[in-house]
């Protein structure tokens, strides 16, 4: 495999890194200092001289050495200043370097400078494929990167899965659990296993229980009638059968039983017809009082009154 040189410029601070961990194409010379003496780690991020001792030490480390000791942290002088080394910093990320996982077969070559946005080790995408990092789905799971979009699509627990009966979406976890539980077009069987292995979508199981289900206690269609049945469903059609003249009789009794109470109510109603023509007859009879009152009150309130 060809290898690739790249010439990068970070757009964010450039990740830290050991003397140990980097692959250098080139001999660094002896008199260039790498490290920073405190951390260790490489500078590449604003390298500071001191004016003690010209020592090197990356800004962190010697900003934060100089608010809790004020002397040189290697020559122990008690006056000094610090300054960024811009040029220090050009030559140390100018400086061209394998890809850390260059032994898993990642064959890019470049300046330091743009190894980290190469690696990108904080973020789930970048251009390297081996960095080990997490998840994107948030599942917490780590691997490296290339491995990641295979358990992403296919093994997370929290990737984005369709319900395959009602195409509701969500993580695996609750569509495979919990959404089951409440799917409409999920099957499950008649609670009254009215026949092995029959299985209907949830939303049609009330409708199965209340009309079809043949183990769903029901009551004879002669109950109006006086018929004390009640039984399976399935069984109605038998009872009906051999009930048969039991029923004509019910219906004889219930429609004998329906007309003489019908002959009552309209007794009743001819009674009450009586009644309303008797009061309407007082009403007409008291109105007419009234207005006689009535008239009889301007007479007298017209009338002039003889003092003896």
């Amino acid at each position: 495999m060809g290898q690739t040189l790249v010439t990068a410029f970070s757009s964010s601070p450039p990740e830290t890194f050991s003397v140990d961990e980097l692959n250098f194409l080139d001999d660094i010379p002896d008199h260039l200092h790498l490290e920073c003496p405190i951390c260790l780690q490489v500078m590449t991020n604003d390298p500071y001289i001191i004016s003690c001792c010209g020592n090197h030490f990356c800004g962190a480390c010697i900003n934060s050495s100089k608010r809790t000791n004020p002397q040189c942290p290697l020559c122990k002088a008690s006056n000094f200043e610090v300054m960024i080394d811009k040029g220090l910093q050009r030559t140390i990320n100018g400086l061209r370097v394998k890809c850390i996982y260059n032994d898993s077969s990642c064959d890019w070559i470049g300046q330091l400078q743009g190894l980290s946005d190469h690696m990108s080790r904080d973020k789930r995408q970048g251009e390297c494929l081996y960095p080990v990092v997490k998840c994107g789905n948030g599942c917490g799971h780590k691997d490296t990167r290339w491995k990641l979009t295979d358990h992403e699509g296919n093994h997370c627990i929290r990737r984005t899965v369709s319900c395959t009966y009602c195409l509701a979406t969500g993580e695996h976890r609750d569509i495979t659990t919990s959404h089951l539980g409440v799917c409409p077009l999920y099957p499950i069987p008649c609670p009254n296993n009215c026949r092995p292995g029959l299985k209907l979508p949830r939303k049609q199981m009330k409708k199965h229980l209340s009309e079809k289900c043949p183990l769903v206690d029901v009551q004879c269609d002669y109950k109006w009638a006086g018929c004390k049945w009640i039984g399976f469903r399935g069984d109605h059609e038998i009872h009906a059968e051999r009930s048969e003249s039991e029923h004509l009789l019910l219906v004889s009794m219930a429609t004998k039983t329906l007309t003489e109470e019908n002959e009552d109510l309209k007794k009743e109603m001819k009674e009450m017809k009586t009644v309303v023509a008797k009061m309407a007859r007082e009403v007409s009879r008291q109105g007419k009082e009234i207005e006689e009152l009535k008239k009889n009150m301007i007479v007298l309130q017209n009338k002039p009154i003889r003092l003896k």
